[in-house]
């Protein structure tokens, strides 16, 4: 059993279980190797109640020297999603960074390889860094009030919603894996939505989590 932030002893891969299963966010290979090191997630909301901070709370671990990596979304009075924040993860190399991959590239070259048949031409071959998605990527500051954002302020809302309404009050449901297929109506039904595919085949669906609690209690009330 590994201590919470406030010194309780939790469940064992209690989040990355959770967070798996909610399929709700996009992970590929690396991403899973360190969400095993996820100790605890908490959501603390601000002075106007209604933004708040999603922060994840990390084991030591080779990847990133911080302990907390969190994200926050900032709200108007009229409650329109404004801005997100995220501090710097400081990630101890390219190769253990889940949202670079190194590309390799091909080019001709002008140089010419004298062999016994006579003159080769030879080609180079050049690295780089390149971005790929993973499950920090959003993890990072937007003003989504410029109309330059490379964020989707639809998107950045959604997701604010589904951490604030469904993640964490029904954290327990997506450990277990158990989402509602029948209510108390008798005809509430589970959301079945397929994964998108990602690079890798290890990917999960981001932005439409599947069978979310919150979702089949609505319909019930509207019925």
């Amino acid at each position: 059993m590994k201590p919470t932030s406030n010194g309780e002893v939790g469940i064992p891969d209690f989040w990355q279980k959770a967070l798996y299963n909610a399929k709700y966010f996009y992970s590929n290979e690396k991403d899973e190797t360190i969400l095993k090191n996820l100790k605890d997630v908490r959501m603390e909301f601000k002075e106007d109640k209604i933004s708040f901070s999603f922060i994840l709370t990390f084991d030591p671990n080779p990847f990133f020297s911080n302990t907390e990596i969190s994200k926050t979304y900032i709200f108007n009075n009229s409650q329109e999603i404004i801005k997100t924040e995220s501090p710097t993860i400081n990630w101890t190399s390219n190769e253990l960074n889940p949202t670079k991959m190194l590309k390799k590239t091909q080019k001709k070259s002008k140089k010419y390889l004298l062999i016994l048949e006579g003159a080769k031409k030879v080609s180079e071959t050049s690295s780089q860094w390149e971005d790929v998605e993973s499950f920090f990527s959003s993890f990072k500051n937007e003003n989504l009030e410029d109309p330059e954002a490379e964020a989707d302020i639809n998107q950045e809302e959604e997701e604010a919603e589904f951490i604030r309404e469904d993640l964490m009050p029904y954290a327990l449901n997506y450990y277990l894996n158990i989402m509602p297929v029948e209510d108390d109506c008798g005809s509430c039904e589970e959301d079945d939505e397929d994964e998108d595919d990602h690079h890798g085949g290890h990917g999960h669906a981001k932005k439409g989590a599947k069978g979310k609690p919150s979702e089949a209690k609505e319909k019930c009330k509207n019925q």
